[in-house]
């Protein structure tokens, strides 16, 4: 599985020059010690794996995926992939449809895709272009609307939405100044507020596909950087507090050391020369890191029992995983024979993710699949499209 680090888009960059209010909440804090280099085997945490093999044809094949997401109203799969295609499946790998036929130029088409999503408040699945453009379909990719803001001059990465016409977008990170959320209202075509985290923005080193999801029917931001905490999203003061911090011990990474070393990139991005000055600022803190000893958790994510995060350090790939019920921790690095790739999400007890055909002797351990799908296994082949996988946690 090739593992892609969204450390900065400079190429976009420089071409471009109901919820309970959160603010008493209490910070949980999560103790992990990756030191430890534990090596459980797959069957001591997971009860079974289940595989579902995306449907394969000319007409459905897709590329390298950029997200993957599951929609549990919908029962499917929402895939964006590197050639900007919008795949659908359904929750048992059926194709339903996929967008190719209205990329282009058109007055119904987007040209340009940084995210998707299924917005359950228009029931259309929606398309986010870096200008913050919103393209609106239905399931079988027929035009809806499109809307947008008015005189914008930010680049962003990803949203969700939180009614029918207001959503929340992440802006393109080029420094600290762009560790912010920010609230628009498309009825107005305007951003009502930014809300920034600068001050817990460690780098721009970040593996994290989903950066919005609901726990508790609450909706959480897991921020796209190097950032140790979870932020719980009010939606009516539009605003966001920390409700759980990874504590990582002595292999915590300090920013004011960072800062100390390498300089502030909080300089605001006025010209060519400050985005590029504060870009190479990032860059070198993220060269610096990915050298080092330090416990950097590059994917992170939780629900009401479970909190998962994938990490880097020494150079291994560590999958921990925390039961915030019963307090125990489970821990894998990529020296098992056998091992937990890099998940995507959480639903229930169920961890998912995604392989490409050929790593199935890697990532799944066929003594835990149903007897049925031995069957399926041996249908698969090499070129086939990617296959979910689903981790069911004991």
């Amino acid at each position: 599985m090739k593992i892609i680090f969204y450390l900065l888009p400079l190429l976009v960059l420089l071409s471009c020059s109901q919820n309970q209010k959160a603010d008493n909440l209490s910070i949980e804090v999560i103790s992990i010690n990756l030191d430890k280099k534990e090596n459980k085997e797959m069957s001591e945490f997971i009860e079974k794996i289940e595989l579902i093999p995306l449907h394969t044809d000319t007409n459905s094949i897709i590329s390298t995926y950029k997200k993957i997401d599951y929609c549990d109203e919908l029962d499917m799969f929402i895939i964006l992939d590197k050639e900007l295609v919008v795949s659908l499946f359904s929750g048992d790998g059926q194709f339903i449809a996929n967008s190719k036929n209205v990329i282009g130029e058109g007055p119904n088409e987007y040209r340009t895709a940084v995210d998707v999503i299924y917005n359950p408040f228009s029931r259309a699945i929606e398309i986010l272009n870096p200008y913050g453009t919103i393209y609106r379909y239905n399931t079988s990719f027929q035009f809806i609307e499109k809307i947008s803001l008015e005189q914008n001059s930010k680049i962003f990465s990803r949203f969700v939405s939180i009614s029918n016409n207001e959503y929340i977008l992440t802006p393109v990170m080029s420094g600290y100044k762009d560790a912010t959320i920010v609230f628009c209202n498309y009825n107005k075509k305007k951003i009502i507020k930014s809300i920034s985290y600068e001050e817990d923005c460690i780098s721009s080193i970040t593996m994290n596909y989903n950066p919005f999801f609901t726990s508790n029917n609450n909706l959480i931001f897991s921020p796209l950087c190097l950032n140790y905490s979870f932020y719980q999203v009010d939606r009516v003061n539009q605003d966001i507090t920390p409700i759980i911090k990874l504590d990582f011990g002595d292999n915590t990474i300090q920013k004011e050391s960072l800062i100390e070393k390498f300089g502030n990139s909080s300089q605001e991005n006025e010209n060519r020369e400050d985005i590029e000055r504060n870009l190479k600022t990032l860059n070198d803190i993220n060269s610096f890191l990915l050298k080092s000893s330090a416990s950097i958790p590059i994917i992170k994510f939780f629900n009401e029992q479970y909190i998962y995060t994938y990490s880097i350090q020494n150079n291994n790939r560590i999958s921990y995983i925390y039961n915030r019920k019963n307090k125990q921790s489970y821990m894998q690095t990529n020296n098992s024979p056998t091992k937990l790739i890099f998940c995507l999400g959480i639903n229930n007890n169920c961890l998912y993710s995604a392989i490409q055909p050929y790593e199935l002797e890697e990532y799944v351990d066929k003594n835990l699949l149903p007897t049925d799908y031995q069957s399926i296994v041996s249908k698969i082949n090499d070129e086939d499209n990617p296959i979910i996988v689903k981790y069911y946690l004991k």
